[in-house]
Formats: structure tokens, sequence, C-alpha cells
């Protein structure tokens, strides 16, 4: 994001917090591996640093930061529209056959567009777009849509407060063992906090606090906080896989047929490098992506 975008990350420390007598959560994990641009924190670092939260153990990423969507959005969206590229938004498709080596897909209002190669990437719904796909037995990505219960949003009361939930001040952090993740305040951009529960992939279920709980017990200095509806809700739907992995490539079957989905919360993050690699997948059948994100694994 920083190299292909201009001035839509706002700088913040992010951290994983954990508790000390859990080594096998994620955040310890990231302990362990020593990370160059990480730093682990014990307990009296983590009151050190970061008084304001009730924490055992902690990993900083120093180059972590809150990247702003809705900017990178509409730069895309606006970079899109002034392509040369032939575009048809808001066009829902009928159904999609086997012409030759590539494809015929055929719109509700009977247009059709000839497609020598199809990519799809519609998250939690890839799997309605591709049972379009006519006389072809596509395979079962596998994939539950998942909605996080827990989401409540904070607004400050004093210019105190406001300053203490400001990114820079506050950092963007997850909790994975309490199943939750907050948001500070960033400046011009978005005037209240986030705290939101989120899945871990592995577990399949949702066991992290109720929000409140948490805020009480591990960040008090927002439980004066205002309770708000923002202008703009923003709680994803994520589409998450079985195996917590990604499903990016191609098929062997239909080898014109690529997708990418199964981001289990996490695509945004890696968007820029996930597009690069796959663009160069798709015009010169340069595969770079791991083995265990393939689409063949699935049945």
């Amino acid at each position: 994001y920083r190299s292909n975008f201009k001035n839509v990350i706002a700088d913040t420390k992010a951290v994983l917090f954990a508790m000390q007598d859990l080594g096998s959560t994620h955040a310890q994990k990231v302990i362990d591996a020593d990370f160059s641009n990480h730093v682990s924190l014990n307990q009296n670092n983590v009151r050190e640093q970061f008084p304001r939260f009730d924490a055992d153990c902690a990993c900083v990423d120093q180059l972590g930061g809150i990247i702003k969507m809705r900017d990178v959005s509409k730069h895309l969206y606006e970079k899109l529209v002034h392509s040369p590229v032939k575009k048809q938004f808001e066009a829902e498709i009928k159904n999609i056959k086997c012409v030759n080596s590539g494809y015929s897909v055929e719109f509700q209002d009977n247009q059709r567009v000839l497609a020598e190669k199809i990519l799809v990437c519609a998250g939690y719904q890839s799997q309605d777009v591709m049972s379009l796909f006519s006389t072809i037995e596509m395979p079962n990505l596998g994939i539950r849509k998942i909605k996080p219960g827990g989401l409540i949003h904070l607004k400050p009361k004093t210019d105190q407060q406001y300053e203490n939930a400001l990114a820079g001040h506050m950092p963007l952090f997850a909790y994975i063992e309490k199943g939750m993740f907050g948001v500070p305040i960033v400046k011009g951009y978005s005037d209240i906090v986030k705290i939101a529960s989120f899945y871990d992939p592995t577990s399949k279920t949702y066991l992290g606090d109720e929000p409140f709980d948490f805020i009480k017990n591990h960040v008090p200095f927002l439980k004066d906080f205002e309770i708000v509806e923002p202008d703009i809700k923003d709680q994803c739907e994520y589409d998450y896989t079985e195996d917590g992995n990604f499903i990016v490539g191609q098929f062997d079957k239909l080898p014109n047929l690529f997708v990418a989905c199964g981001w289990n919360g996490s695509g945004y993050k890696f968007a820029p490098v996930i597009s690069e690699m796959m663009s160069g997948l798709i015009v010169t059948g340069e595969n770079k992506f791991p083995e265990i994100f393939n689409p063949n694994r699935l049945k």
C-alpha cells in the first residue's frame, strides 16, 4: 500500500496482545519468530508502553498502520473508470458456457460477451458465481460466510479522551485469546473507536469476550466513551475456508478459469501483492503462489 498509493495509511503501532500462559497463541508465535520489524514485550514492558491496556505480553509491529480503505477503493474505482479496459458494472450474469478454449458470458439482458479467461473473485459469493458455469462440474470451495457478532463504536466525550484514542497515541490492536480487535480514531478520516470481535479460522467458532466485558477488563480507558452509530458502519462479512488458507490460482481441469477468494478476514492486507501475482499468472502463466493456496486441493 505504501508503494502503490499515496496518503492512504495512518501511521500507528500495530499490537498483538496475549496472555503469557498461552504460548500457542498467534501473538506468542510472532514473538518467538523474532521478525526484524517486531518488538516483543513482557508484562512490565507492556505496562510501560501501553499503560491503558491489560495484557501479559505483546508483539509490536513498528511498521504497522491503518489502511484507509475507502480512499483506496475510490482511487481504484476512478482508475478503472478512466482506463481503456471495456467494463460493465452492476450487470447480472445468467450463465457462463465453455466455448472452444474460452467462455461465453450471458447476461440477464441477453447480451453476450466472449472471454478468453475468467477470474472469479466474489468473496463468499464466489461459489454462487461458479454455479453459473453450465455443463461444467465445479469443485466445492467450502467457503463459509461469517459475520462477527460483537461490534460497538465509541466516541470520546472530552478532549483528553480524544487524544488518548487517536492513532499514534492508541495502537491498532488485536487480542487473539479474547477474540477482539480495536481500531483507533484517525484524524480527518474517522472520529470513533471501533471495537469488534473476530473469528479464528482454525477454531471455526467464536470463543471471545463480549465487547463490553472486554473493554471493562482490558481497555478500561474506553468505558466512559459514548456509544454511537457511525455514518458508515463498517462490519465485515468474511469468507472463511475449511483449512484457513486462501484459495488463489487456476484449476487444472479448466486452465482458463482463475479464482481468488477465501481471505479469512485478511484479504485487504494482501490485496496489492496478490493482485500483482494474479496478473502475472493470468497474463504470462508464471505462478508465484504458495502451494497451500492452490484451488486444486479442493474436492
